[in-house]
């Protein structure tokens, strides 16, 4: 299963198992899994627009302050030679400005280091393992937190406001090959398997196709990809709760499903959307009455299903 979930422009040198406990060695700290699954999958890197922008709470969490992100450290240097490690150039920025042994520093801002993030190991204030953000010119050593976990600040990585569909990779024989040939998770391949459709892969496939295997808010293509998977997805088990749609923690998740599949070598990424397309997709169709809530979860109505499986 590829288990990195977010797109890298540059990546750095991808790890293995064992250079990922080198690591940690050398460092004195476990790092989080999903801080591993990076590591490995690419050796982290410069982020793409696609998943590099996040909202921050301040104090009184009643307002955001927006935060571009350019680099989550890693492993060698980025395939365009930016240095990327985090034993050398992460201790380096460490000692350079004076960052506590309790955090590690795991990004870095747009804006440098002027404005960073760090997973807390032994600050009290903070639990430990969450990630936690500091404006290093305005307030030095001043912490704020950004998630609880590794895994949930790579949640709440959103498209920058300056992407769109244009700067995507847009080659259509490049899309293609990804749509048509990339693999597809277990759980979606078992899925496919359950349902009534013979050709139900191949027309997920070239609905996948269709969104440019990318999508950020409503669109018909969006929407008619989402139809099919949950097609599939309810055929196994359906959700009961619009959270499962987009958990990114488990494997049947429709996110995960879209997010891990259409992958070939040359690229770690499947379907790249945000939280927010996906509950859209969902209070849409219950709001249609086309997701309806059965005693076993919620089901895309089979009258409405007929028509979307004709196309």
């Amino acid at each position: 299963m590829n288990s990195c979930k977010i797109d890298f422009e540059y990546p750095g040198k991808k790890c293995t198992a064992l250079d990922t406990a080198r690591i940690e060695n050398e460092l004195g700290k476990k790092l989080p899994q999903s801080y591993r699954d990076i590591l490995e999958c690419c050796g982290g890197g410069i982020l793409s627009l696609k998943n590099s922008f996040i909202n921050l709470p301040l104090d009184d969490r009643s307002e955001y302050y927006e935060l571009s992100i350019d680099q989550i450290l890693g492993n060698g240097k980025t395939s365009s030679g930016d240095n990327n490690d985090l034993l050398t150039y992460g201790r380096f920025l460490t000692e350079e400005y004076e960052i506590p042994d309790e955090v590690l520093l795991c990004a870095i801002s747009e804006a440098g280091m002027h404005e960073y993030l760090v997973i807390n190991y032994g600050l009290k204030d903070f639990p430990e393992g969450s990630v936690l953000y500091c404006n290093d010119e305005e307030n030095p050593g001043e912490y704020i937190q950004v998630a609880s976990t590794f895994a949930e600040f790579l949640e709440l990585l959103e498209p920058d406001p300056e992407f769109s569909e244009s700067t995507v990779e847009s080659d259509p024989k490049y899309i293609h090959a990804r749509s048509m040939n990339g693999a597809l998770t277990p759980e979606l391949e078992r899925a496919i398997a359950a349902t009534p459709t013979p050709d139900l892969e191949y027309k997920i496939r070239n609905a996948a196709e269709g969104t440019g295997l990318f999508s950020s808010g409503r669109s018909q293509e969006t929407w008619h990809l989402f139809d099919l998977a949950y097609w599939a997805i309810q055929q196994v088990k359906p959700y009961r709760e619009i959270k499962e749609l987009t958990d990114m923690n488990s494997l049947e998740s429709m996110r995960v499903l879209l997010s891990e599949s259409f992958v070939i070598p040359e690229h770690i990424s499947g379907f790249l959307s945000d939280i927010a397309t996906y509950e859209l997709w969902w209070e849409d169709r219950i709001k249609e009455n086309r997701l309806v809530q059965h005693e076993d979860g919620y089901r895309l109505d089979s009258s409405y299903m007929d028509t979307v499986l004709k196309k």
